[in-house]
């Protein structure tokens, strides 16, 4: 499961609504395409920029597609750039890979009888088990005061940034003090180190 899925799951609510608004889920998306590709030594940041450092593909047709356009591109851009990009269309095909796979039931119905709605349920009402064990590791990692493994770290400071930061740990804010990987919109990229974890 990449970035992208956790982050999804960690994003709706038990009843299958939004935990956060819907543009923040979807730079959150575009930033774990990001972060994925970086994780991986795909890309890396120089001069504030992305570029490629290597573009063979990863085997997952979500990320290797962001890594491609990255790579078809001719400039440089930024990464606040890349993650607006890759907003516009992440969403949906996330969570679709989601439902294929049994994670998600996708449920439709109408408000009020007239605007349709669309809710991301867990099959059978049990939180999928990658979601647990993602909220198991986001807990481990702001409670604990040992390095926190770089993949972890990524998407605790996506969590952070887009403001889920009680979704891991319920009943405070995710935060652990020292240093640490802060992820801001525009510095979506930067490759996480093993270290203390702070939310924003």
């Amino acid at each position: 499961m990449n970035l992208a899925e956790e982050f999804a799951l960690l994003a709706y609510r038990d009843d299958g609504s939004l935990e956060i608004d819907g543009t923040r889920l979807d730079h959150g998306l575009g930033g774990a395409l990001l972060l994925e590709l970086a994780l991986a030594e795909r890309v890396g940041v120089e001069d504030g920029k992305v570029f490629v450092r290597d573009p063979a593909p990863l085997g997952d047709p979500l990320v290797d597609e962001a890594l491609a356009r990255i790579a078809a591109d001719a400039k440089h851009r930024r990464p606040g750039r890349w993650v607006s990009t890759f907003a516009k269309d992440t969403r949906a095909r996330t969570l679709a890979r989601l439902v294929d796979a049994g994670v998600l039931s996708r449920e439709k119905d109408k408000v009020l009888f007239v605007f349709d709605r669309t809710r991301y349920r867990a099959p059978h009402g049990v939180e999928p088990v990658p979601e647990t064990e993602a909220r198991q590791r986001l807990t481990a990692a702001v409670s604990g005061t040992g390095p926190v493994e770089p993949r972890t770290a990524a998407l605790c400071a996506l969590v952070g940034a887009t403001g889920q930061g009680d979704r891991g740990d319920p009943g405070r804010r995710h935060r652990r003090r020292g240093g640490g990987l802060r992820l801001r919109r525009g510095d979506l990229v930067r490759r996480p180190t093993p270290g203390p974890c702070r939310h924003p």
